[in-house]
């Protein structure tokens, strides 16, 4: 247990829009963003549809060379720049070097590898345009970040599946924690690709329906693409700059399953790990969590699964705490995932109701006591939350936000 780093900062771009509002107003209104693919030809799919951010890139300003980066770049920089801006740091405090930068993410710059690999076939080894293929790496979105953000401390990249935001965020907040940093810029990016379009639907893990976390007749989940920030900083540097302070990450819990390469372990014993390390961390017992934010991939194995981990930790607390599931929503942005649905869980204790979980209309029997609402948002007696994030080969990760007090 240390001391709650200070969320001062929030910027979020979704598949609900761009900027903390557009999804504010679109999560309490429980809309649903999945439409048919519009940034690629889903012909050759099974599964026509998927979750983008509507408007993106064209909404980006012109003049600052924005458009020609990666996407994963574009939507990293929007949302980043959304929270410092609110934090009230701007960019021009990130030149020193206690002002880090953790970045998740899962796929990084794939589109832009795709797009080497067309031009490498296309024109050969002598031709082929280059810059894509560094576009593609991982490390470049956290390296461009970090350039155009003016953010020159340690700057840190993480990829562990579909935790990668939400350890990204938990990472930082042990380097504040450490006196490493005093500030950093932590959180997701992941964009919309086509080859983790036919990844997943080859695992037949995406669904022609509407994505229906913890339903009886859940069938697999949309994907989805999007980022999220949070500026952190050490409650003493928060302090000494008059900075409001918008809650705390007041713990972070990690576990390994090892079980399997996709499958999470049947008992729920590596996501019940990583919750209750996370109230641990934060020195709270689990009858102070007030709303979880589920994983809730709405495929069979996950959701019972989290379900179990779930039921362990609260047992018939269970009952009265308010559960909401996003995927179905905004679908799964994996890298981001963790970062936007943390956003989620903060914005719930802000609002002081847990928003309703799109596409859920009927329990699994399986499921007792889990209370989830498809169709509105349920209020919230509390002031901790719990944003869950459970990714590929076993990895999780559960970080422990609370609101300010009044």
């Amino acid at each position: 247990m240390g001391e709650p780093v200070t969320i001062t900062g929030v910027g979020v771009v979704s598949p609900f829009g761009v900027g903390l509002e557009a999804n504010r107003r679109a999560l309490f209104a429980g809309e649903c963003a999945v439409r048919d693919a519009r940034t690629f030809d889903p012909a050759p799919y099974r599964v026509k549809r998927c979750a983008e951010v509507p408007g993106f890139p064209e909404s980006l300003p012109e003049g600052k060379d924005l458009r020609r980066l990666d996407r994963a770049t574009q939507l990293g920089l929007v949302a980043g720049m959304e929270a410092l801006d609110r934090s009230g740091l701007g960019i021009t405090l990130g030149a020193r070097d206690r002002f880090g930068l953790c970045v998740g993410t899962t796929l990084g710059g794939m589109r832009s590898g795709g797009r080497f690999l067309a031009s490498y076939l296309e024109r050969g080894a002598e031709g082929a345009i280059y810059p894509p293929l560094l576009q593609a790496l991982p490390a470049h979105q956290t390296r461009d970040l970090a350039g155009r953000l003016r953010l020159h401390g340690p700057s840190l990249n993480v990829n562990d599946a579909c935790a990668a935001g939400a350890s990204a965020i938990g990472l930082a907040v042990r380097r504040i924690r450490d006196g490493v940093l005093d500030v950093a810029l932590a959180g997701g990016l992941d964009p919309m690709s086509e080859y983790t379009f036919a990844g997943f639907g080859s695992l037949n893990l995406l669904t022609a329906d509407a994505g229906r976390p913890f339903d009886r007749a859940r069938s697999g989940f949309h994907l989805g693409e999007g980022a999220a920030f949070f500026v952190l900083e050490s409650g003493a540097h928060a302090r000494s700059r008059g900075a409001k302070s918008l809650g705390e990450i007041a713990g972070y819990g990690e576990a390994a399953e090892a079980h399997h390469l996709t499958q999470p372990q049947p008992d729920g014993s590596g996501a019940e790990a990583a919750m209750r390390e996370a109230l641990l961390d934060a020195g709270l017992p689990a009858a102070e969590v007030a709303h979880v934010n589920a994983h809730g991939t709405a495929t069979i194995l996950n959701d019972r699964s989290e379900y179990r981990a779930m039921r362990r930790l609260f047992g018939e607390g269970l009952a009265r705490l308010p559960v909401s599931a996003s995927k179905g929503a905004v679908g799964h942005t994996l890298g981001a995932a963790g970062a936007i649905e943390a956003v989620f869980a903060w914005l719930a204790l802000e609002e002081r109701r847990a928003p309703p979980s799109a596409g859920f209309r009927e329990a699994d029997p399986e499921f007792e006591g889990l209370s989830l609402d498809g169709g509105r948002a349920v209020p919230i007696d509390g002031r901790v939350a719990l944003s869950n994030s459970f990714g590929f080969g076993g990895s999780c990760a559960s970080l422990c936000l609370r609101r300010e007090e009044g």
